[in-house]
């Protein structure tokens, strides 16, 4: 016996006009279909709905070449369980994928051929340098080891299910459109692949972060993980004139660290009077000396880091 989705099938093949497709359950659908540019569009209404003047039909599948694309499922799936698509039908999702799949393999070609330019700015060799220790000291999904930064990128460029649609139509022409698609883009993605490729390039000689940075970083994202959110820093100006401690936000010393800037007084516990103290003298110490508090507190300045939860040190100088 045929199930429903056969005889609907058999009747879109053999004729352009409208027609009736009886259910199992004894109840009938009536079809209607319209040309539109090469495709038809194909509507559904049930039973006694389609004598209805005010009654909508339902956008229910597309035909081209007598290959038919299933828009809206509910009218097979419904009422009836349908084992198999019969051959020359599919649904508008999976041709979808297969322009999307098409598209994807095109794009790689189209990346591929991109040129690469190589005259960055000391200023942009910086901001890389810094996006590579950010994601060396501060992973995320990605393992260190995996790190790569001249992986092609996946493509964006997508067609969705009204696009596939004009497309069967011929209002779309597939080829002019991802050219145009692929055309908005290669601006960006010539920029783009140009700092991957020299991003991957001043990677591999593996001296971007130092195995203390390393160490650090990973029991500081422990401790941070744990709760804690503050540790105990030890610092000294170059010549040891001044020596003190403070307690220092874990997420701003990491920041600090990640882009070798000085710490900032904000990132220190202002209701620590140790720490309060410290900052006060050191503030003094720069003024006597006509020395900055950028100028000491530093990552070079640091000579120990300890945890306030178990005074384990974390790093020493």
């Amino acid at each position: 016996m045929k199930e429903f989705i056969d005889k609907f099938a058999e009747k879109v093949i053999t004729t352009k006009e409208s027609f009736d497709v009886k259910r199992d359950n004894g109840k009938i659908v009536t079809f209607v279909q319209r040309q539109c540019g090469d495709a038809r569009y194909i509507y559904s209404f049930l039973g006694a709905k389609y004598y209805q003047i005010d009654e909508k039909p339902d956008f229910c599948a597309v035909v081209k070449d007598d290959q038919i694309y299933i828009v809206d499922d509910g009218i097979f799936f419904r009422y009836d369980a349908v084992k198999m698509w019969p051959d020359n039908v599919m649904h508008i999702d999976e041709y979808v994928n297969e322009l999307n799949h098409k598209i994807g393999e095109e794009f790689k070609k189209f990346y591929d051929s991109l040129p690469i330019k190589e005259d960055f700015t000391e200023s942009g060799i910086h901001y890389m340098i810094n996006d590579i220790r950010r994601d060396l000291l501060l992973p995320s999904k990605v393992k260190r080891e995996n790190i790569r930064y001249d992986r092609r990128p996946s493509c964006n460029i997508k067609i969705n299910k009204e696009i596939a649609i004009q497309y069967l139509c011929g209002i779309i022409d597939y080829k002019k459109y991802t050219e145009k698609e692929f055309e908005a883009v290669r601006n960006t993605l010539m920029i783009s692949k140009s700092k991957r490729c020299k991003m991957q390039q001043l990677l591999e000689p593996g001296n971007i972060v130092t195995e203390d940075e390393s160490k650090l970083s990973l029991k500081l994202r422990s401790l941070k993980r744990s709760g804690q959110k503050n540790v105990e820093v030890q610092f000294t100006d170059s010549k040891d004139h001044l020596r003190g401690t403070a307690k220092v936000k874990i997420v701003d010393l990491l920041y600090a660290m990640v882009e070798k800037e000085a710490l900032l007084p904000s990132y220190c516990d202002k209701h620590d009077s140790d720490t309060c103290d410290f900052l006060e003298r050191l503030e003094k110490f720069g003024q006597v000396n006509n020395v900055k508090l950028y100028d000491i507190m530093t990552f070079d300045n640091i000579t120990k880091i300890k945890s306030l939860l178990d005074d384990a040190i974390l790093y020493k100088k």
